[in-house]
């Protein structure tokens, strides 16, 4: 543990950390599961709601890389406090939206505190798991899942009960506000605001001047891990109904295993990292989301070809904490800006990828676009072990 910080401070810190990143993933949760309220209430079309879904990664990766030279400025806890606020005041706004026009702008806005958060967010992780000197940015990311776990499951209740016209909405960002404030006041501090300040701005300015090798590699490698997780999360349902003859409960068994063991493994990632290493971790992560796709590909049983999503979350579910990890350890690169620019490499995988499957799967077959991910996950495995990995260091004995 760094002997610079109180351990006490450090402990606090991270349950800080973990309650905003489950709040991070009961605002995203709560919002998907609106997704077909608001689309009937406006009466969209489906090419609009997606247009306005693009909305929201437009603006996520828009502002990513604004944010990283913000997070330099104002400090992580900050930052972090001030785009969690935004974010829940912004997303009761989408939710609430009278027409279309409205509901695209505050998606926009909406996506820019996201991706800023995101940014801050992970910063702050990352000093924390310096400070403990164990690895902890998997399970914190694990509390995001969590979140979004539990989001679908109260987000479903809301609307049953005739709360989804968003006033279930406000009233929860209204009960999680207070909680993050208080949880911001459990935050790292960062030390020496205009030094480290300047420092930070003159580290940028360096960071552009040398974008070779590490911060351009770790972008591209989270690029692919995104695309793989958003390619099941978009496409796995279809396929298993089109091509294996699931129906559609027995399909979304398919994205259910996924999503479970994305959680289960992301709270297990720290142990699993401290024994074996970042690097075998991200290496094995991609391997076995490729063969987790082959198994779902090659099987002719519809069960059997449901499994090859659960190989495929637990070889995904460490790939984008260790990454955003690594991106703030970068020698010569301020932590927030190689975050921002990690993430946003992330949000472009998000944003592009299904539809890139899309335009494969018209061209050839849907098995063919879904292909891709062997090879994505192939070249994160052979890319994590090229790369040299910058490890936490570990703390003292007792």
């Amino acid at each position: 543990m760094d002997g610079s910080i109180e351990p006490r401070s450090v402990r606090r810190a991270r349950y800080a950390v973990s309650a905003i990143f489950l709040i991070f993933g009961l605002i995203a949760g709560f919002w998907f599961v609106h997704i077909p309220v608001v689309a009937g209430r406006l009466a969209l079309e489906p090419a609009v709601l997606g247009l306005a879904l693009l909305c929201f990664g437009l603006g996520s990766l828009i502002f990513q890389p604004v944010a990283g030279v913000l997070v330099g400025r104002l400090g992580s806890r900050r930052a972090t406090v001030t785009f969690a606020v935004t974010l829940l005041v912004a997303m009761p706004i989408v939710i609430n939206a009278v027409n279309a026009p409205m509901l695209f702008v505050a998606l926009l806005v909406g996506g820019a505190s996201g991706g800023a958060l995101n940014v801050a967010l992970n910063t702050q992780a990352s000093k924390v798991e310096t400070a403990r000197g164990r690895p902890t940015m998997s399970v914190f990311h694990g509390f995001f899942s969590l979140g979004m776990l539990c989001a679908s499951v109260a987000g479903a209740a809301v609307i049953e009960r005739g709360w989804g016209d968003g006033s279930g909405a406000i009233a929860a960002n209204a009960l999680l506000l207070p909680v993050v404030l208080a949880a911001g006041a459990g935050l790292l501090p960062d030390s020496g605001p205009e030094e480290e300040g300047r420092g930070k701005r003159k580290a940028a300015g360096a960071r552009f001047a040398l974008p070779a090798g590490a911060l351009l590699g770790l972008a591209t490698l989270a690029f692919l891990a995104n695309a793989i997780e958003f390619t099941v999360n978009d496409w796995s349902a279809l396929f298993l109904t089109t091509e294996k003859g699931a129906t559609a409960a027995e399909a979304t068994r398919g994205l259910g295993l996924f999503a479970l063991a994305m959680t289960v493994f992301r709270f297990a990632g720290g142990l699993v990292v401290s024994r074996i290493g970042a690097k075998r971790v991200v290496a094995g992560g991609g391997a076995l989301a490729a063969i987790g796709m082959i198994i779902a590909l090659a099987s002719e049983d519809a069960l059997l070809s449901t499994s090859g999503f659960l190989f495929i979350g637990i070889g995904a579910s460490n790939l984008a904490p260790l990454l955003l990890s690594q991106a703030s350890r970068i020698p010569g690169v301020a932590p927030g800006i190689g975050v921002a620019a990690t993430a946003t490499g992330m949000t472009a995988g998000f944003l592009l990828a299904p539809p890139i499957i899309g335009f494969v799967a018209q061209a050839f077959t849907l098995p063919v676009a879904l292909g891709l991910s062997i090879v994505f996950g192939a070249i994160i495995s052979a890319g994590a072990l090229m790369r040299t990995w910058h490890g936490v260091a570990p703390s003292p004995p007792g």
